[in-house]
């Protein structure tokens, strides 16, 4: 009772949407997706887990990583070692019947605290210890910083550099130290010195004494001859000069040396580098 028809129909079949994956976890607040450490020496990787994903038991799946947006996706995945923000790229496929799965993760890190094992020594001594004080000794001296080299590998080390005056005579000496470390805060410290006059104990009063032996301290007496001597810091004879007090005040002989009459301090000078009060 009817006349036959046909229809001819297309059945379209989508790939599914691959869901579950995991690529690192929300750092830098919640704009940065991926994974953020202190620098420690050892390498650190991003890999995706599909644990919860709904193609974890499909034979097909695959996941690969490239490390640049132009490169080739591989299966290996990245690791990194130095400080930096890497930026690292995921690809999960699964045949033909889902659409591959992409976005991108970060792999940071940062930089270790600046290093707190510095050893300080006087650059006239090395391997010695760095006294706040140096006693004048005639050598010079600045202040030289090392790294225990043990805990930092050759390639880390970028810089080790002091900015100090050298100097011999008394005074007191500024300077900073600065030492880069790759992978490392950089460590700046400013840092000082000071050399105090020798302290002489003994001095060589004969000529003094063989005035006063032999004629006696009168108002004749050139009183610039009342010289002292004794040994320097290279062996060498050192001269001080007399200077007289009386009532806390500075009393000067006339052009021939003489004083009047009268008990008068005296002390003796040899220049900053020495201390001559014990004398």
């Amino acid at each position: 009772n009817y006349n036959g028809s046909s229809v001819e129909l297309t059945l379209q079949i989508d790939p599914a949407t691959i869901t579950g994956v995991i690529f690192g976890s929300a750092i830098e607040g919640d704009t940065v997706t991926g994974i953020s450490q202190q620098y420690n020496g050892k390498e650190i990787s991003l890999a995706a887990d599909i644990s919860g994903s709904n193609v974890k038991n499909n034979p097909d799946v695959k996941v690969e990583y490239k490390k640049i947006a132009i490169g080739v996706y591989t299966e290996d995945v990245p690791t990194y070692i130095s400080v930096g923000r890497n930026q690292v790229w995921l690809r999960v496929s699964c045949g033909d019947n889902y659409q591959p799965y992409e976005t991108t993760a970060y792999v940071i890190i940062t930089a270790a605290p600046a290093p707190d094992d510095i050893v300080a020594f006087d650059s006239s001594n090395p391997g010695g210890i760095m006294l706040d004080e140096i006693e004048y000794d005639g050598k010079e001296h600045s202040i030289k910083y090392t790294l225990n080299t043990g805990k930092y590998g050759e390639d880390e080390i970028l810089s080790v550099s002091a900015n100090a005056t050298s100097a011999t005579g008394v005074g007191e000496y500024n300077g900073s130290i600065e030492i880069l470390l790759r992978n490392y805060e950089a460590y700046y410290h400013d840092t000082s010195f000071t050399i105090v006059p020798k302290k002489i104990t003994e001095a060589d009063k004969s000529i003094y004494d063989e005035i006063q032996a032999e004629e006696g301290l009168t108002s004749d007496t050139n009183l610039y001859r009342l010289v002292v001597t004794f040994t320097g810091v290279d062996g060498e004879t050192v001269e001080a000069q007399p200077t007289f007090w009386q009532d806390n005040k500075i009393v000067f002989p006339d052009a021939l040396g003489r004083l009047p009459a009268g008990t008068y301090k005296v002390t003796y000078d040899a220049g900053d580098n020495y201390d001559l009060s014990a004398v």
